[in-house]
This record gives structure tokens, sequence and C-alpha cells, in this order.
């Protein structure tokens, strides 16, 4: 406890004492304490010392347990010494004195690096080692500069890079962040000033000691050049390693533009293609449309057609290589044939499998409604005794989706005949898939086209149905079947105008394997759409249509001939 109230006398008395001792306040030679010396104080030490340059003078007094320096301690060694040393510097200068009047004066101390958080210690015989408050050693003057950042290699005319940067150093090696004088730069070459040569912002202010020159230009070609540097108007103090300036090279190539053409034929046609060049997307296209992309760079280019669907081939090749000259225009042309789902085989005899609830539209990756296939014997009648494996996977392809939820279902007694599908779903987008179910023994099936959209499917909007407005007549193979008008109908067979999904037409009864060509696939307008371009290939008696818009439900056209 002593020793405690011993220090806290001297942290409050030693402001006042020493102020007015080793500052001079007061007039005339202070009083000193006849007591026993307890411990040393240092005095306020400089904020900002220079590097090189002294620091003080730097006093410790020899205090007594009030704070006042202690007389006849003469012979009393008081020793300064470097406590926290962050910048590695070297502290020089008498460092071992006597105190005169209790007080040691140390006048000639120094430090060589410039930093931060130094602190002194002072020591003695019997007393306690004090630390001092941290101070800051500043850099000295400006007194030499040194390149930081040298100019390379560089083109006539061009802009040297990296920027050449000078460094200002105090002459004991410190950066000298205080300066913020001028730099100026000088082109010499084989040691001889070259005048005129050397552009750019020259001469340039330092920031915190470091001049950066980020637009010099060297307008001569030439080896063995280097760039002196001195501050402002005196003699150059610091020269660059030397450096080549060589001759500009020729001129890049102008760009080209690269046309691109597409022409698409066929049925269920997509909405349009994306482009790539090089691998990188280029925009889009229409199915028969031209596309320019300006200032491409010249040379080949690899032109890529893409969201092209499963039904559509590309038959001039995908991708190509087009040469776009320079200030000229390259040219890549595609031609595209789309198809559409195949119609159902001819009949035949035997057992067989239908579809007898129908996936209905859906969005990519989510469920359709529950599929169920139901076995039938070769009179027409539902099979319940049928065991065997049935197998559903994708017919029509035109997204190049993938079935999950599909597979085999193993049939037996207590399933009646049917086999059913819960939750499928296909992963892209595209419109006319079909599904198709397999099984030993029975007549494959295919289902009805429908169509999986990229977000959520169209709603009913009241529509439960569809109806033919027009019928199908007899009419001559290849040669257009008159237009048909379908509608969605509401619940009591009126006209569900809004209604704006996709219909489907397809050939349900087909007594010879003909193909239904035309436009096979419209969305609803108000309801309505009509099929005008519609065409059966081979004659035949007894053919009859089918429109579908699952889950709306179906409708059959009448019958119908298609004479030679």
């Amino acid at each position: 406890m002593k020793a405690l109230r011993i220090l806290l006398l001297i942290a409050v008395g030693v402001s006042c004492h020493l102020d007015r001792l080793l500052n001079g306040g007061g007039g005339g030679a202070s009083p000193v304490s006849t007591g026993t010396p307890v411990g040393l104080v240092f005095s306020r030490l400089p904020s900002r010392p220079r590097a090189g340059r002294p620091i003080g003078p730097v006093r410790v007094g020899v205090v007594d347990s009030t704070g006042q320096p202690v007389a006849g301690v003469e012979s009393t060694t008081v020793t300064i010494a470097l406590g926290s040393n962050p910048g590695g510097g070297t502290l020089r200068g008498t460092t071992t004195t006597h105190p005169s009047r209790g007080v040691a004066t140390f006048a000639d101390l120094s430090l060589d690096r410039a930093v931060s958080g130094y602190t002194l210690t002072a020591t003695a015989a019997g007393l306690p080692t004090v630390t001092s408050d941290t101070f800051t050693v500043a850099p000295g003057s400006a007194a030499q500069l040194t390149f930081s950042a040298e100019p390379g290699t560089v083109s006539q005319g061009g802009v040297v890079t990296p920027p050449v940067v000078v460094t200002a150093f105090d002459s004991l090696g410190n950066k000298a962040t205080d300066f913020t004088g001028l730099v100026r730069l000088a082109l010499r070459q084989n040691g001889n000033t070259v005048n005129g040569a050397l552009s750019g912002t020259n001469p340039t202010a330092a920031v915190a000691g470091v001049a950066t020159f980020g637009n010099l230009q060297i307008n001569n070609a030439g080896a063995g050049y280097t760039i002196a540097a001195a501050f402002g108007n005196s003699a150059p103090v610091a020269e660059s390693a030397p450096f080549t300036v060589t001759p500009p090279g020729p001129p890049p190539p102008q760009p080209g533009d690269l046309a691109i053409t597409t022409a698409t034929s066929g049925v269920n046609l997509p909405g349009g293609y994306s482009v790539t060049v090089d691998g990188n997307a280029a925009g889009s296209i229409g199915t028969s449309a031209s596309l320019t992309i300006k200032a491409v760079p010249p040379g080949d280019r690899v032109v890529g057609l893409g969201d092209v669907p499963a039904t559509c081939t590309v038959t001039s090749g995908n991708p190509v290589t087009v040469n776009v000259p320079a200030s000229g225009i390259g040219r890549g042309d595609f031609v595209i044939t789309c198809g559409a789902p195949p119609p159902p085989p001819p009949p035949s005899s035997g057992p067989y499998l239908l579809f007898t609830d129908q996936p209905a539209i859906a969005q990519a990756g989510q469920p359709i409604r529950a599929v169920r296939v139901t076995v039938y014997d070769a009179s027409g009648n539902q099979d319940p005794s049928y065991v065997g494996d049935v197998t559903l996977s994708i017919g029509f392809n035109p997204g190049g989706g993938t079935l999950t939820g599909g597979g085999t279902v193993t049939m037996h007694p207590s399933l009646g005949g049917v086999a059913q599908w819960d939750h499928p779903s296909i992963d892209r987008p595209g419109a006319g898939y079909t599904l198709h179910v397999t099984a030993p023994g029975l007549r494959e099936a295919f289902s009805d086209p429908f169509d999986i959209t990229a977000d959520a499917p169209p709603p009913p909007n009241g529509a439960d149905g569809l109806g033919l407005f027009t019928q199908p007549t007899t009419t001559r193979a290849g040669a257009p079947i008159a237009p048909l008008r379908v509608a969605a109908l509401a619940p009591g067979g009126v006209v569900a105008t809004a209604y704006s999904g996709p219909i489907w037409i397809s050939l349900d009864a087909n007594p010879t394997g003909a193909t239904l060509s035309g436009t096979r696939h419209l969305f609803a307008v108000s309801g309505f759409v009509t099929f005008s371009d519609l065409r059966i290939d081979k004659p035949g008696t007894g053919y009859t249509l089918r429109v579908t818009a699952w889950p709306l439900n179906y409708k059959e056209s009448v019958p119908f001939d298609v004479t030679p």
C-alpha cells in the first residue's frame, strides 16, 4: 500500500513540479527536494522530431514521493535507451549522464528511422525503470529520388505503361512523406539529353512523397534511352535503367460485319433461334429472318444457331465458320426444316394399349396430371387379366426433354388392366410432346400431342371442352382440306372467349397410315382457331380428325374420305 501511495503521489505532482522545473516555469532556480529518491519521471517529448536530428532535449527527473526532483543525486547514473522500436531505428547520442539539481538532460539524442510508436526507457540503480509516452519521428527533408516503377519497352508515340513512379527519400533513406514539391523528368540517350521527344504531364507534383507520371509518351524510336529525375529545376539526382522505344507496328485491321440469315420450312415452327459467335451470345433471330452484327473482329468466326427444337434439323450445318473480312461483310446462312409429331400407326389386329387418361399441358419440371393406359383384348374389351410390364416413355420429343416419373408398371389382376403414372414430368419446354407406351404382346400406343411450357401454362378460363364448328369433307390426296374452325367451349356448349391456349389437330382414324401435314398447332384467339392448310397425303376411306387441348375434353370429326 505504501508503494502504491507513493506512485499516486508522483503521478499527481509530476505535471506541476516538472513542468516548472524542466521547462523553465517561474523565475529563477526552482527548489529541489531533500527527500529520498523513489522514481524517475520523463518530461514531455517533442511530438514529431525529424529523423537524424535531435529529438530533445530529453529530461528525466529523479523524484521523491511528491514528484519533486531530489538534490544531492549528482553521483547517480541515469541511462536512456529505446523501448518500443517499430522502425528498427538506432538511437544515437549520449545515452548516459548524471543529474543536475535532480534532472538528467540528454541533449543530442537522435533516431535514424521515421515511424510512429517509439518509446524511451530510463534506468538508474535502485530505482524502477520508467517508460516514456509514445512519439513519432518524421522523415527529414527530401534529399534523393528513386524510380519505384521503371519505364519498360514502349512503342513510339504510345503511353508508357505501367506509369513511371518516382519516390522521394530523405538523406537517411526514409520515404519523404511530407514532400509535395515538383519532380521533373528528362529523356536521355547514351548519356545525352534528348530535347522535345518526351511529352506528358511533366513536371508532376508529388503526393506524400510519390510522383506518378501516368501519360508519358516518347516520340523517337531507339535503344539506350534512360529517364533522369530531378527536384524541380535542379540537376537530376536519379536515373532509370536503360530501355528501348520500338517503332510503331501496323495499325490493327478494321472490324467487319457479320450477316446471318435463316430460312425455315415445314410445320410446327419455333418462335426463333438464339445466335452465338465464337461461343458467346450474340442475340436472337427469327425463323426466316436476317441479323447483322456490327464491329466483329476480322478473321474466321464460328457462328452457331441455338434453341433449335428436336423437331427441326439445320440442313446447312450448325455451327458454321464464317470469314469476316476487315471492313467487309461475312455471311452465314442457315437452312432449317421442321416437322411435327408423327401420325399414329395404321390399325392392326390383336390386343392393344390405349391412353384412357391423356397427358395435359404443364410447365417444364412440374407434374403432369395422372396418365392412365388401359389394356384391351382383340375384340375391344378391357382385359383385367393381363400380366406383364407396361412401360411409359417419351414418344415425340420436340424439346429434347427427359421424362421423370414414367417407367414400368408391372401388371397383375388387381389393377384391372389399368396402368397409372401419378406424377410424371418433363424438364424442358417444347410444343407437341407425345408419350409412348409398350407392353409384351400388345400393340403400342401414342398419346395425343401436348405442350410443355417454360412458364405456367395458360389457364382454361372457363373452357372444359372443344367443338368443331366446321367438319372435314371429301378431298383429294395432297390437296388442302377446307378450313376447319374449332372453338374452346364452356359448360353448356357456349364459346369460352377468354381461352387463349394451344389447340392441336391430329389424325385419329388413319386407315392407310397417311400423314397429316400443315399447321397443326395454333393458339386460340377469343376462343377460336382455324386450321386452313391441312393436307392428307394418301387416299383412303373413313379418316377422322381429332382436336385436343388437354385438360379440355377432345372432339373427333365426322368420318371423311380422301380420294386419289
